[in-house]
């Protein structure tokens, strides 16, 4: 068998990849239901404003990333076929910001309805 035969099936992204970023993505968002959602208050139904502002921002955490927990799995199934390399790629470069862009857009918020910041 030939180098070029070789060339396209070594050029593809191996499947373990996307899936490993789906599952990471699953575990993260169960971690985050567990540890802000499901057990945040006191037993009375009181929460805090900054358990409330937790909450929030894991529920949008979680909004966010099981969308992209089945685009991770598509491409995982996709990569045995055709090249996904640069999908993957940029799939997690936008999950990463869009993330980030949710953290600081709700830090910003918090800080103006406490009372950090005017206008």
């Amino acid at each position: 068998m030939s180098d070029t035969a070789l060339q396209p099936a070594a050029r593809r992204l191996r499947p373990a990849y996307p899936f490993a970023l789906a599952l990471l993505g699953l575990a993260l968002t169960v971690y985050t239901e567990l540890q802000y959602v499901y057990m945040q208050g006191f037993p009375d139904g009181f929460v805090s404003e900054l358990g409330a502002a937790e909450r929030e921002l894991a529920l949008r955490f979680q909004l966010l990333s099981l969308p992209l927990f089945v685009w991770f799995m598509y491409l995982g199934l996709a990569s045995f076929s055709i090249d996904t390399r640069k999908r993957v790629l940029f799939s997690a470069i936008l999950y990463a910001a869009v993330i980030g862009a949710a953290i600081a857009i709700d830090v910003y918020y918090q800080g103006h309805l406490v009372g950090g910041g005017g206008a």
